[in-house]
């Protein structure tokens, strides 16, 4: 049985992650927050899973400096004071097509740091799941205005499915 710490596991990624691997039986799973970091890091795992990456676009426009923090150096330690055997990076497209903004620029910053030996990097687009709380979609069934250039397009997953994929 392979040993797994899901850190963010209270995160709409980290806990649903969390949830699906814990039902497969060849997983002993730890989910890992704020609360339990400390004495949780202590511990060797065979895979972590660092899915406790900011989701927020215009927070890391107005406060550059925090989701720096947020994003790769908490990687960093993630990588450098944990002990595990395989490291995977929940991360997002953004890393690869919005690197003119300092959400994408943070998040390809992280990636990097942990693109060796045969750790692995998802990038997850959008999703929905009826847990979903905020967004695009939530703005959209709450009667909100939402702005959208023309040549945009939009392409949503379920939950479900993505962390499904990531688990196995």
């Amino acid at each position: 049985m392979l040993s797994v710490a899901v850190i963010g596991a209270k995160g709409y990624v980290g806990k649903a992650l969390h949830k699906t691997l814990s039902c497969l039986l060849r997983y002993s799973v730890v989910g890992v927050t704020r609360e339990n970091y400390a004495e949780i890091q202590k511990r060797p795992f065979d895979i972590l899973i660092n899915s406790a990456m900011p989701s927020a676009r215009f927070g890391a426009k107005n406060n550059p400096e925090k989701d720096f923090i947020e994003t790769v150096e908490k990687t960093a330690k993630l990588l450098y004071d944990w002990k595990f055997k395989k490291f995977v990076q929940i991360s997002t497209v953004s890393a690869r097509c919005q690197l003119d903004t300092v959400y994408g620029r943070h998040k390809v910053a992280a990636e990097k740091l942990c693109d060796f030996g045969d750790n692995l990097i998802f990038r997850l687009g959008s999703m929905y799941s009826p847990e979903l709380k905020k967004g695009v979609l939530v703005d959209i069934l709450e009667g909100k205005k939402v702005f959208v250039a023309g040549e945009s397009r939009y392409c949503f997953a379920p939950l479900s499915f993505v962390v499904n994929r990531v688990a196995t």
